[in-house]
């Protein structure tokens, strides 16, 4: 699931996320005391499901596996970027 930090920083899987910030988590790791739910992500990395997902989006998965992008790349040039980094 996509989860934003609400209130102040957190560590998860290694790594600090500052408060506002969107990244991933296993459901199992949620807590509503830190998390607010942005997306439920269960079958998110199928490449067949990825194809489906909307700009902003796929612009999310990006920005979660801190792979850079123009901000006028398309849909498109959004897919390509996620293929490429397989």
């Amino acid at each position: 699931m996509i989860v934003k930090v609400k209130d102040m920083p957190v560590f998860y899987d290694g790594e600090r996320h500052e408060a506002g910030e969107e990244f991933e988590i296993k459901k199992e790791d949620h807590n509503d005391a830190l998390f607010s739910v942005v997306k439920e992500t269960s079958d998110i990395d199928k490449p067949e499901d990825v194809s489906k997902l909307k700009k902003e989006e796929l612009q999310a998965l990006l920005d979660e596996k801190r792979i850079e992008y123009e901000a006028a790349a398309t849909k498109n040039d959004l897919l390509a970027l996620l293929e490429a980094a397989k």
